[in-house]
């Protein structure tokens, strides 16, 4: 389910929106992550507000699928979340992103 766009800039930083029914438009800038651990996140994730601030909710890595295409996986969490929200970016066109998300299936034991 599509959920939002990100324009990724020339500095490898994504800026866009998320819309969702209950918390609305949700306004969101990933920037690099510089680490040297091959683990660590390659951005990190946080809302803009209307007043120039801006809030870490979570982190992003940079995966690539089976079929080799190179997408960014991003990871919301906030304490008014059930549960941690997982949020890939697909590029559409040249530094174009839409944001797709999933409800999770539920498991089977």
């Amino acid at each position: 389910m599509k959920i939002g766009t990100f324009t990724k800039h020339k500095d490898n930083t994504f800026q866009g929106d998320i819309y969702t029914l209950g918390i609305g438009r949700f306004p969101i800038l990933l920037e690099p992550n510089d680490s040297s651990n091959q683990n660590a996140p390659t951005h990190r994730v946080y809302v803009e507000t209307d007043d120039t601030d801006r809030y870490e909710i979570g982190a992003a890595w940079e995966k690539t699928s089976k079929k080799d295409n190179v997408y960014v996986q991003l990871v919301l969490d906030c304490p008014s979340f059930p549960n941690p929200t997982y949020i890939n970016l697909f590029e559409e066109s040249v530094n174009f992103y839409t944001a797709n998300w999933e409800r999770p299936k539920p498991r089977t034991e």
